[in-house]
């Protein structure tokens, strides 16, 4: 197993799908089994969370019950404004318009949860070896022609 550099140590993930939670955390570990990985299965805790674990990466499904990750993105930035971590939308949508809502709202990468285990493990590893120590240049990646478009294998 290679382990790549790079500088997150701790990933918050916020979905409520248990299953997606586990196949998540299995596809991480198999990519670098010293992340830490913090779950949180709905988003009336995120603020607190987000202060407590601190972490280095966020990433935020979309469709979830009560609040969804739209609120959550809102929330995150109207209430822990000193802590601007980046946060990749994760969700099964490939509507372009959601899309651009969460770039517009202020995520840094929009991924749409790939197809299968093999697919997960290779899009964890194609984002950490991003440049996570400028996700303004990560974002900026993803926009082209006036529009915003998501994470994909090359």
């Amino acid at each position: 197993m290679k382990i790549i550099k790079h500088p997150i140590r701790t990933i918050l993930l916020i979905d409520d799908d248990k299953d997606d939670c586990a196949l998540f955390k299995e596809a991480l570990h198999e990519v670098d089994p010293t992340i830490q990985l913090v779950f949180l299965n709905t988003a009336e805790a995120l603020p607190n969370t987000v202060l407590n674990v601190n972490p280095d990466l966020i990433f935020l499904d979309i469709n979830m019950p009560r609040v969804n990750g739209f609120e959550c993105l809102k929330m995150l930035y109207e209430s822990v404004t000193k802590f601007r971590m980046p946060i990749v939308m994760y969700s099964n949508s490939n509507n372009a318009k959601e899309i651009n809502i969460a770039y517009a709202l202020g995520a840094t990468l929009y991924l749409q949860k790939p197809m299968g285990y093999i697919k997960l493990v290779e899009s964890i590893r194609g984002i950490l070896n991003l440049s996570w120590d400028t996700p303004a240049e990560v974002k900026q990646q993803f926009f082209q022609e006036g529009k915003y478009s998501r994470f994909e294998l090359t």
